[in-house]
C-alpha cells in the first residue's frame, strides 16, 4: 500500500518534530510558558516573565516566535541589549519566511499546520520595528531608533491606501504617530512631519507642536500607552457533513480533482447558520471531525486610564485596537486552514475505512481455502470413479500448502489492518490546530503628548483611580522624549 507507507513515513518524522510543540497548548490557546509570562507581567515581575521566555519551555518553541517574545519582554524587563538583538533577528527571520510562505502549505495537509514554520501576520510584523524603536530609545540611541522607525513606515506603506477604512486603520494611524515621534526625537523633522500627516488621516491624534524652537524653555514627552493582551487563536472541534460524492472527491490523490471539492465545501461552510436547511440532510451522509482554530478577542485591561504629571493628567483615548487588526489577519487565513483540516480529516477517514476493510476480510481467506479444498476433493472422487485414480495428483501436500497460504494471508490482513488503524489513530492525535501567535502584544496602543518645562519630571498614570509612577524623564528644551507604559491589568483568562 504505497499511499499508507507514505503516510507512515511522514507521520513518523512529524511525531519527533512537531508533536510536542503542538500538544503543549491548552484549551485556552495558551502554553504553560505563556501562562508563566503573563503571570509575571500582570504582577509586575517583568524579569521573571523575561526569564520564563528564555527558559527550557521557551526554547522548545519556534525560534522566530521565541525571538519575538524575548524582544518585547526585554523592553519591559529593561534588558534592552537582548531586546534589540532578538528583534533584529526576528526581523531577518520574518523577511525570509514571508518570501517563502507560499510554498510551505503542502506538507501541512499531511500532518498538521505545525510542520510549517511560524510566520507573523501583517499586523504582528508591524510590532517588530515598533518594539525595536522603543528599545533603542530606551538605550538612548536615537539614530538606530530612527532606522526602526523607517522600517515601520515602510511596512505601513505596504498596506492599502491610508485613507481607506479597515480593521487596522486606527492602529496604523497610531503607529504612524509613534514613528513620527521617534523621527522627531532623532532630529529628523521632515520624516516626522510626513508620519504625523499620515497619522492624522487615520485617527485622531495629539496635537503636534513645533518642538524645535530656538531658546525654548519646554520640551515634549510622548507617552506610548499600551494595555492588556492581544487576542489569540483557541482550538475548535467541528463536525462537517459532506455528501458521498464529496467524500469520494476528498479521498482522491489528484489535487486537480480534489481541490474543487474542497473549495465547494469551504464555501458552503462559510454560510453556516445562514439558512435553516444547513446540517445533516438526505444528501449529506458522511461526518468528518475537523480540528482547527478560531480567534478569541482580547479585552481592555482597565476601565479608566490617564497619563501626565501629578495634578495634570490627560485621559488616554482614540487608540488603535491591536486585537481587532490581528483578528482580521487571522480571518483571512481561515479558508486555507479549513481546507487543510478538511483534507486531513477525509484522508484519516479513508485510513480508518481501509483498516476496517482489511480486518473484515480476514475470515474470507479461510472460506476461500475451504471452498478450494472441497472442489479438489470432488475432482479427486470423480477421477477415482472414472478409473483415473492412478493419474490423479496427491492432495495431502497441496491441502497443507493451501492451508498455510490462507493462514499467511489472514495474518497479512490483520497486520495491514492494525497498521492502517495505528496510522489513522496517530493522524488523529497529531491533527491539532496551529495556535502559535505573538500573544505578548497589547490589546490596544494609544499615545499621549505632554508639554513640560525643561528638567526632570515624574510621569504618572492613573489606572482605574490608582496612581502609578511610569518613569522619571529628563525633558530637554526644544526636543521630544518618547517613553512607553503598559497597563497589564488582571489576567482574567
Amino acid at each position: 500500500m504505497p499511499r499508507a507507507a507514505r503516510w507512515l513515513a511522514v507521520l513518523s518524522l512529524a511525531l519527533t518534530g512537531c508533536a510536542h510543540a503542538a500538544l503543549q497548548y491548552g484549551r485556552d490557546g495558551l502554553a504553560p510558558v505563556d501562562h508563566a509570562v503573563r503571570a509575571g507581567l500582570v504582577t509586575g515581575r517583568y524579569g521573571t516573565a523575561y526569564e520564563a521566555a528564555l527558559g527550557s519551555a521557551g526554547r522548545d518553541r519556534d525560534r522566530l516566535l521565541r525571538a519575538l517574545s524575548v524582544g518585547a519582554l526585554g523592553l519591559y524587563a529593561s534588558r534592552t541589549d537582548s531586546s534589540v538583538w532578538a528583534l533584529d533577528r526576528a526581523w531577518t527571520l520574518t523577511e525570509d519566511r514571508w518570501s517563502k510562505r507560499i510554498s510551505t502549505g503542502a506538507a501541512a495537509v499531511v500532518v498538521n499546520d505545525y510542520v510549517m514554520p511560524y510566520v507573523p501576520g501583517k499586523t504582528e510584523r508591524l510590532f517588530i520595528p515598533y518594539y525595536g524603536a522603543l528599545s533603542w530609545l530606551a538605550r538612548d540611541d536615537r539614530d538606530d531608533a530612527a532606522v526602526e522607525a523607517r522600517r515601520l513606515t515602510q511596512l505601513l506603506g505596504e498596506a492599502p491606501a491610508d485613507g481607506a477604512a479597515g480593521a487596522d486603520g486606527e492602529l496604523r494611524g497610531v503607529l504612524h504617530y509613534v514613528a513620527g515621534a521617534v523621527f522627531e526625537a532623532a532630529g529628523e523633522r521632515t520624516s516626522a512631519e510626513v508620519a504625523y500627516r499620515n497619522a492624522a488621516r487615520l485617527v485622531q491624534v495629539p496635537v503636534v507642536r513645533d518642538s524645535a524652537v530656538a531658546d525654548s524653555l519646554v520640551g515634549d514627552v510622548v507617552v506610548v500607552v499600551e494595555q492588556g493582551f492581544v487576542g489569540h487563536p483557541v482550538p475548535r472541534d467541528e463536525t462537517v457533513w459532506v455528501s458521498r460524492h464529496e467524500y469520494s472527491g476528498l479521498r482522491r490523490d489528484d489535487r486537480a480533482l480534489r481541490d474543487p471539492v474542497v473549495r465547494g465545501v469551504v464555501v458552503r461552510e462559510s454560510m453556516r447558520g445562514v439558512g435553516p436547511w444547513y446540517g445533516r440532510g438526505v444528501a449529506m451522509g458522511v461526518g468528518l471531525t475537523l480540528n482547527w482554530a478560531e480567534f478569541r478577542d482580547g479585552r481592555a485591561a482597565v476601565r479608566a486610564l490617564a497619563v501626565g504629571t501629578p495634578g495634570a493628567a490627560q485621559d488616554v483615548s482614540n487608540g488603535g485596537n491591536v486585537s481587532r487588526a490581528v483578528r482580521a489577519d487571522f480571518e483571512q487565513g481561515q479558508p486555507a486552514r479549513f481546507a487543510r483540516a478538511l483534507t486531513r480529516a477525509a484522508t484519516r477517514a479513508t485510513l480508518y475505512d481501509a483498516a476496517g476493510d482489511q480486518l473484515a476480510k480476514v475470515g474470507t481467506d479461510f472460506k476461500d481455502d475451504d471452498r478450494g479444498r472441497d472442489a479438489g476433493r470432488r475432482r479427486g472422487a470423480k477421477a477415482v470413479s472414472d478409473g483415473r485414480a492412478a493419474n490423479a495428483p496427491a492432495s495431502n501436500g497441496s491441502e497443507a500448502t493451501e492451508k498455510s497460504l490462507g493462514a499467511l494471508a489472514a495474518v497479512g490482513r490483520v497486520l495491514a489492518g492494525l497498521s492502517l488503524f495505528a496510522l489513522a489513530a496517530a493522524s488523529d492525535v497529531n491533527d491539532v490546530p496551529d495556535l502559535r501567535s505573538w500573544n505578548v502584544l497589547p490589546h490596544d496602543v494609544r499615545v499621549v503628548r505632554l508639554q513640560l518645562a525643561a528638567g526632570e519630571h515624574d510621569v504618572h498614570a492613573m489606572v482605574d483611580g490608582v496612581p502609578v509612577t511610569v518613569r522619571r524623564v529628563q525633558v530637554r528644551p526644544g526636543t521630544v522624549t518618547v517613553i512607553n507604559y503598559r497597563a497589564f491589568g488582571a489576567d482574567r483568562r
